[in-house]
């Protein structure tokens, strides 16, 4: 039986609730405006369930793969630069976000950018045989060739002739230039990746597991998420007395390949519609008596909850009753909504120590949020989102205040000073069947 100081603490382990009506506003009632009484809060804890939940955007990119060909009947061989946006010391980097994932003993693992069998293979090789179940996204493996703009042939071909050929990414192109190079029809040929989405429970069942590859991509020579099958993965986790429905997704960010003349506006079109198409695939699978979590990277800054673009992914969330779940629990002692930012990225592919400290204190693998963030501007993209309760839902389901975590490397590690540009977000789910 847990004692009232035991919940409190386990609910907000950084700033336990000191009164009753603290305790209260910590646990979810489907009439927010009753007065649960605290053996009500007994209750639920007594005989629950609780399962360790990691929300983490793992890094693993392997980079677009692609060749530049030709249209027509002019002679030119196919040719296969490096991948474009792979990023460093991916196998020693997989290995040591498994261990990761067991040492911290979380139940559920929610992960985005594994893209290929043989990171989700080192993914599952630290646990016992019949430990661990697992569900991969959607991958749609599909040809593509499309020609080369004229504009952005005629960019490469003028960036080779007035820069130095030697150490560049352009090196490849080199061969194809010369006195009729303007006459060339080239295209660029690659196949799609998978969502590089994936689930992990320990000792979890995953059933009824569904996908969705989202119809919206972005363009083939301008966004590298175009060559991935972005989309969403649900899975139902079963319980005592009901289900939860566990959504994961990753939108698009946009950008990154050979065309730079994306605009803000194309990235905001193509997530817009994203997030509709997300919306209507929870709709069409949602069932009414379970439990709906949605946790992904949403390539959408939540830093100021009053910024447009912001709004509309929550409005478009909220039309399915789900709800940001860092404002609700993730504020300071005197209340205050803290930045929460969860992405230390820049122009760079090694993600250095300093890039953490400007947004986490850590302590152990959490950050501490009651120390400030020396950048308080940075970006917050990674969300976990949670259905309101509702009387139709068959189980009660309560999270613990939700922490940002940030794995360092093990001893040495390589040059990169953590395992991922993104921090993860970690909540406990407290299940118990309604009385």
């Amino acid at each position: 039986m847990h004692s009232v100081r035991e919940i409190a603490e386990k609910m907000d382990e950084l700033l336990p609730p000191r009164t009753l009506r603290g305790l209260l506003a910590l646990h979810r009632w489907v009439d927010a405006t009753g007065v649960p009484s605290l053996r009500e809060i007994m209750d639920r804890h007594h005989g629950s369930v609780s399962k360790k939940m990691l929300f983490y955007n793992t890094y693993l990119l392997p980079g677009v793969e692609y060749s530049i060909g030709k249209l027509g009947d002019a002679f030119l061989p196919d040719i296969e630069p490096a991948p474009i946006g792979a990023i460093p010391e991916i196998d020693s980097r997989r290995e040591e976000i498994a261990r990761a994932i067991q040492r911290e003993e979380y139940d559920i693992a929610a992960l985005c950018e594994v893209f290929r069998e043989s990171e989700q293979q080192a993914l599952r090789r630290p646990w016992p045989d019949g430990s661990l179940t697992t569900v991969a996204g959607p991958a749609e493996l599909i040809d593509i060739e499309v020609p080369i703009p004229p504009m952005l042939w005629d960019t490469i071909r003028h960036t080779l002739q007035h820069l130095p050929v030697a150490g560049s990414f352009l090196k490849p192109f080199a061969n194809l230039l010369g006195p009729f190079g303007h006459l060339l029809r080239p295209t660029l040929k690659g196949t799609t990746q998978s969502s590089g989405l994936f689930l992990m429970g320990r000792d979890i069942p995953f059933t009824s597991a569904a996908t969705h590859v989202f119809e919206s991509k972005g363009e083939a020579t301008k966004d590298a998420d175009f060559w991935a099958s972005k989309g969403v993965l649900r899975v139902v986790i079963p319980f005592s007395g009901g289900n939860i429905e566990l959504y994961c997704t990753h939108i698009h960010s946009g950008g990154s390949l050979l065309d730079e003349t994306l605009t803000e506006e194309d990235r905001d079109r193509v997530k817009t519609d994203q997030y509709r198409e997300l919306r209507e695939f929870i709709q069409a699978h949602k069932q009414p008596e379970h439990i709906a979590i949605l946790v992904g990277d949403f390539n959408r800054d939540g830093f100021n909850l009053e910024e447009p673009r912001y709004q509309a992914l929550v409005e478009e969330m909220e039309r399915v009753n789900l709800y940001d779940l860092w404002p609700q629990r993730g504020f300071d002692a005197d209340g205050n909504v803290l930045p929460g930012a969860t992405y230390m990225g820049d122009d760079e592919s090694y993600v250095y120590r300093e890039h953490g400290e400007t947004i986490c204190t850590l302590d152990g693998h959490r950050c501490n949020d009651l120390i400030p963030q020396r950048d308080p501007n940075r970006s917050r993209l990674d969300y976990i989102f949670v259905e309101r309760p509702s009387e139709a839902h068959s189980l009660n389901l309560d999270f613990t205040r939700p922490r940002r975590v940030n794995f360092t490397r093990e001893g040495s590690g390589g040059e990169m000073f953590y395992l991922s540009d993104h921090l993860g977000l970690e909540t406990t789910l407290i299940v118990s069947r309604k009385i």
